[in-house]
């Protein structure tokens, strides 16, 4: 079962979901990512190159911001702005990493994480949602849905990038 943590700060709104055993492949993370991630500026890390990041964000203007740092920190971003966009995008384009908000059109992303654990394809999928919503219970909510990291809107950059080059995905 997933619960909610409270994180050691690396932003001062963050949870993160006990996950038990990890069951992802390549979660061990390599030295080159090691080695990027003591430095989480704003600048591109060659980690970062070949990762795929969904953005699913129905704020027009918050999804192609977000993009726009996820392009010029070397990843490969893409944005839904409904939830069931962001899921057919996820299947059809197998990204390593999702981050999601909760409030969505069409699907919301409780359902989204829901969907994308059932969905095998997606088995190696880091979900990171990214919220206004900051109580507990939305934070324990998100985890048994299958979030693997709880923000509390506005994010640190810094900590998201952290978060970004340490997570293991299905590209690895």
């Amino acid at each position: 079962m997933r619960r909610a943590l409270v994180s050691p700060r690396p932003t001062r709104y963050s949870r993160f979901c006990s996950l038990g055993p990890s069951t992802r492949r390549g979660a061990a993370p390599n030295a080159r990512r090691r080695a990027a991630a003591e430095s989480t500026s704003l600048h591109i890390h060659p980690a970062a190159t070949a990762r795929r990041v969904l953005v699913v964000e129905d704020h027009q203007d918050g999804a192609d911001s977000l993009r726009m740092i996820l392009d010029l920190w070397g990843y490969d971003a893409r944005v839904a702005h409904t939830g069931r966009d962001g899921l057919e995008l996820a299947v059809r384009w197998t990204p390593d990493v999702i981050i999601s908000d909760l409030g969505l059109p069409q699907m919301d992303g409780f359902d989204l994480a829901l969907n994308v654990r059932r969905e095998p394809a997606l088995a190696g999928v880091r979900l990171i949602c990214v919220t206004g919503y900051g109580d507990a219970a939305t934070a324990q909510k998100a985890c048994e849905c299958g979030f693997d990291v709880f923000l509390t809107k506005p994010v640190d950059p810094e900590a998201l990038h952290f978060l970004l080059l340490s997570s293991g995905g299905a590209s690895e």
